[in-house]
């Protein structure tokens, strides 16, 4: 887990005017909104002083910001100037798209669940999804925070030789992700994941679906039941994976080029770890003890 990202703690609609406990990287938070509603964030005195030298989160108050009818709260000790963004959704409030937010609870780790999305073979025996077509070379970019893939899938059965459906996955930070997918001629459908490390072992999913055809929200019923079929697939694999948490060492593992995006994902988190950002959790306190 690391500090100095933005995470998300709960929706809009779950934070009332009462005072709502959030675990988060493995340590307890109080959120509140004041009389005029604007969200807050404290530590809670059960957990939050804690860590190591490097990984101290000692203060009272905790940065917040609400978009996307979630409540994202800035978990670390970097100066604001310096703090990785939220990541955008940049059709978000356009009138020419429809909007639907999702939440899952899971007992996975954070970094075995984004591998999973960045595995461009995945969704073929997972999902089903074979049926798209065949997938040629992945164009990986590298970004300030983050990485995208993305690839073409051809000859589609049952389909013209010219419809070519373009698909990709990236992340933003060490635990949002995103998969864009759009085919011919003009239809986009995106899928943004905040995911909320609660500790080692669970996360918990904020899942916006975002569609520019059948913007209608008489078809919501039907991509909330596509998004969570595909979700609840994953888990079903997630869930079940051992080791739960991701090898120490690749040289236990047996990786093929498709695996670049992963590689690419442990790198990034390689580099931020050595900036001190990643926790220890064996330095933590046990959940609902003492610091």
């Amino acid at each position: 887990m690391f500090i100095n990202f933005w995470y998300p703690a709960l929706t809009s609609v779950e934070l009332t005017d009462q005072t709502v406990r959030v675990r988060m990287l493995g340590l307890d938070f109080v959120l509140a909104r004041d009389a005029d509603g604007r969200p807050s964030c404290r530590g809670d005195s059960s957990g939050q002083r804690s860590a190591g030298s490097r990984q101290r989160l000692l203060v009272d108050d905790y940065p917040v910001d609400e978009r996307y009818g979630i409540v994202f709260v800035f978990l670390g000790n970097l100066p604001e100037e310096q703090r990785p963004g939220i990541m955008p959704i940049p059709e978000y409030g356009q009138p020419a798209w429809r909007v639907n937010l999702m939440t899952f609870d899971a007992r996975v780790n954070f970094e075995r669940s984004v591998e999973n999305a960045l595995d461009p073979a995945h969704t073929s025996f997972v999902h089903g999804f074979g049926a798209m077509g065949e997938q040629r070379q992945l164009d990986l970019q590298n970004f300030e925070w983050g990485a995208l893939f993305m690839t073409e899938f051809y000859n589609t059965p049952g389909l013209p030789p010219d419809f070519v459906p373009r698909a990709g996955t990236g992340f933003h930070g060490p635990s949002q992700f995103y998969t864009l997918i759009s085919a011919p001629p003009d239809m986009q459908t995106n899928q943004f994941m905040y995911e909320l490390p609660v500790d080692e072992q669970h996360i918990r999913i904020f899942l916006i679906s975002t569609r520019n055809k059948y913007i209608e929200p008489v078809h919501d019923a039907v991509t909330i039941k596509a998004c969570t079929k595909v979700v609840l697939e994953d888990l079903r694999v997630l869930e079940d994976l051992r080791p739960s948490l991701t090898p120490e060492r690749a040289g236990r593992e047996f990786l093929v080029p498709a695996d670049g995006p992963i590689v690419n994902y442990r790198n990034w988190l390689a580099a931020w770890e050595e900036q001190g950002w990643r926790l220890d959790p064996a330095r933590l306190p046990a959940a609902g003890g003492n610091a």
